[in-house]
């Protein structure tokens, strides 16, 4: 936008093309919202800069935002990645986080990934990994290998994915490769958002050798939230 304005007294084609891109770039930022008006963290997201929170209507909607597929329902919102960890030639700020996701209900943030607080030290590795990701893992691997500050190695891609609307809800699914060096050429994430009733999300890994495999599932709650056993399962509740 600034560069527009400068642009403006001396080439006013190319101002308009940075103004376009502008628009192009507000828009996307402005459909990945949750509820709050604030940006979900995936990657090297923060909350730092207060210029990025917006109080635009966001509507009800299902729709792909690029590699995102973004639900919204009243005050809920998901928000599901379903695009590669970074391009593969640049994968400086991408973190170890295929098919990651973060949901808000009745306008509050529930799943939520952990974002970037260390660009050094351990710390820097530990929230690039996959177990500060609400993903799914195979025998403790990493989804991809990180390393250094902005290193990153082996890496997993998306391979599919598909959405379908029906009368009852929305079907989204996505699948990647990040294991076939475990003999697991396919892991899925299908989620199912009825319109009347609750929400469901399975995870599917589709082994080629019959090994047994551990599988570990995580999710990452808002740091105002706790679980509850109760006698029927797990609830979430608030401070």
């Amino acid at each position: 936008v600034e560069l527009a304005g400068w642009g403006d007294r001396r080439d006013p084609d190319q101002a308009d093309r940075w103004r376009s891109t502008s628009h192009r770039m507000r828009s996307f930022a402005d459909r990945l919202r949750h509820p709050d008006g604030v940006s979900p963290l995936f990657g090297d997201s923060t909350f730092d800069c207060l210029e990025m929170k917006s109080s635009r209507p966001l509507g009800n909607r299902s729709e792909w935002v690029g590699d995102y597929y973004v639900h919204r329902c009243a005050g809920d919102a998901l928000i599901f990645d379903t695009g590669d960890m970074a391009a593969d030639s640049l994968p400086a700020h991408a973190h170890a986080d295929l098919l990651g996701f973060e949901l808000s209900h009745a306008g509050e943030r529930i799943f939520v990934d952990r974002g970037v607080f260390a660009y050094s030290g351990s710390a820097r590795g530990e929230y690039r990994s996959s177990s500060s990701h609400n993903v799914l893992t195979i025998d403790s691997e990493e989804l991809a290998d990180v390393w250094s500050s902005f290193r990153m190695g082996r890496r997993g891609h998306v391979i599919d994915r598909d959405s379908e609307c029906t009368q009852e809800g929305v079907w989204v699914a996505a699948a990647h490769d990040a294991y076939r060096f475990l003999g697991v050429p396919r892991v899925e994430r299908y989620w199912f958002l009825s319109h009347e009733g609750p929400w469901f999300c399975w995870d599917f890994v589709k082994s080629s050798r019959g090994r047994t495999h551990l599988v570990t599932s995580r999710l990452w709650l808002a740091e105002n939230l706790r679980m509850n056993q109760t006698p029927s399962g797990w609830r979430i509740a608030g401070e």
